[in-house]
């Protein structure tokens, strides 16, 4: 019976297909994040230009924040880089210390 997988993704290693595999879970929580911020937005007395303006502005941002990073990471190395940027995310934010 021949594999129904792509020969792309035949041919990686198994932290290739690890990160493949991990990549919609990412794709479909950023989706539902966009969401929830929107809908926090909108809750607040702002108009839905103005959100609008907002959700606009965040697309090239990330864009310029991840061109950065990428030139940061290729200069001091990716391994380097990856390690003070996840110590944050460790952390809870003070919002939720306070719900706690």
């Amino acid at each position: 019976m021949p594999s129904t997988l792509p020969a792309a993704l035949r041919s990686l290693n198994p932290d290739g297909r690890l990160l493949s595999a991990t990549r919609g879970p990412r794709l479909f929580a950023h989706g539902f994040l966009a969401v929830v911020l929107v809908l926090n937005l909108h809750d607040l007395p702002t108009s839905d230009a103005r959100v609008g303006l907002h959700l606009t502005l965040i697309l090239p941002g990330d864009m310029v924040l991840s061109l950065a990073v990428t030139a940061l990471a290729d200069r001091l190395g990716r391994l380097r880089l990856l390690i003070p940027g996840a110590v944050p995310s460790g952390f809870p934010s003070g919002r939720n210390i306070v719900d706690l």
